[in-house]
């Protein structure tokens, strides 16, 4: 742990990156089971490729699709929210705090948003967090449910809630937070 410590510390001397840019996890004897690295800060000094895969500069849309074609993500509340993406033969997760498509760059709240928030709106296009896992680690998996698609198909995915949130409850979280109401809402 030590090793790694003063290896990271380093790092952060001779580039002058934030303390923050890269951490690690560890287990009881003080082996590193997680590396995280924060995206938006690392990429201004490093190149993170994996079998020709951009990991730092691609959009989180093409990320995605890239590297399901090597392990499948599992198709959780998280993913089919964007927000987290955890690819468990791998050993990678890619996580963003917020979302933001190509499709909300032609929307209407986006163009009325001034300047500087849409700037920001659109670091969202990437994933802030990229996360390296011992290959034993475990992903935190829910009971299975399943989701209809048609009469006889079906998907099966996994869950974070025991049951989806009520209307009333996101109505309610909406006009708390000053975030338009969905109109399937209302």
């Amino acid at each position: 742990m030590e090793e790694v410590e003063q290896c990271n510390k380093l790092y952060m001397e001779r580039y002058g990156i934030n303390k923050e840019s890269f951490f690690f996890e560890y287990d009881e004897e003080g082996k590193v089971t997680s590396i995280h690295l924060l995206i938006e800060e690392l990429k201004k000094h490093f190149q993170c490729n994996f079998k020709g895969i951009d990991l730092l500069n691609l959009k989180a849309s093409e990320l995605i699709k890239a590297i399901d074609t090597i392990d499948p993500y599992i198709r959780d509340q998280e993913a089919l929210r964007g927000f987290t993406y955890q690819f468990p033969d791998l050993g990678l997760t890619l996580w963003r705090g917020n979302v933001c498509t190509e499709e909300d760059l032609e929307a209407d709240w986006f163009k009325e948003l001034i300047p500087e928030n849409q700037e920001d709106e659109k670091r969202f296009l990437f994933f802030e967090t990229i996360t390296f896992h011992h290959k034993e680690k475990v992903f935190q998996r829910f009971p299975e449910t399943e989701i209809n698609i048609e009469k006889n198909l079906t998907q099966r995915t996994t869950t974070y809630w025991e049951k989806e949130p009520d209307p009333d409850q996101l109505r309610e979280l909406a006009i708390k937070f000053g975030l338009e109401i969905p109109k399937n809402l209302k």
